[in-house]
């Protein structure tokens, strides 16, 4: 498989191979992406085999404001073909938008302290070949708690999705992430 990416940091500088989603105003970012990735006889579809081509590209703002608050707004568009396969669930088109605002301060829950972050996000997949219980669309509106930037967290948020069906399903998520 050949894979290429290219990143243009057009404000604060982003070190290393793996850029992250949030600097939590660390940094005044404007950054923007272009991937591809390619790769022959990636698929086997019945007796045919296919190749895979897929590129994508992506941007992150980010912008620490005067009060302390910080402003995030990304989002990506995706674009997978599988060559005509008749059995993939990926080839077609996808893209996301995301919004949020770290609260300036800090807020105490018990013995924690961490700040509020709410967002948003927005994802569509448009799949050229798609079964019934594909998701097409997904909307996420929720609170994350900064305990330690990306080190721990806490999330709950309300999801939306719509599947391919035209079924529609709400559900309320939480999560943890505790990285040592």
């Amino acid at each position: 498989m050949f894979t290429a990416r290219v990143t243009l940091n057009l404000l604060d500088p982003e070190p290393g191979y793996y850029n992250q989603s949030t600097y939590y105003g660390d940094k005044d970012i404007l950054a923007i992406g272009i991937s591809v990735m390619d790769q022959n006889n990636a698929n086997v579809d019945g007796a045919a085999i296919t190749d895979f081509t897929g590129w994508s590209i992506d941007t992150l703002f980010e912008r620490p404001l005067s009060n302390g608050g910080v402003v995030t707004v990304e989002g990506a568009y995706y674009n997978f073909d599988d060559h005509g396969a008749t059995n993939s669930v990926r080839d077609g088109d996808s893209y996301f938008a995301l919004a949020s605002y770290l609260f300036p301060g800090t807020t105490s829950i018990g013995p924690t302290s961490g700040r509020l972050q709410p967002f948003t996000r927005y994802q569509r997949f448009d799949r050229n070949n798609f079964f019934a219980a594909s998701l097409e669309r997904q909307i996420d509106v929720g609170m994350n708690y900064i305990l330690y930037g990306h080190n721990a967290r806490l999330a709950a948020f309300w999801t939306q999705q719509e599947l391919a069906g035209g079924v529609q399903t709400n559900l309320y998520r939480s999560g943890v992430q505790f990285q040592f």
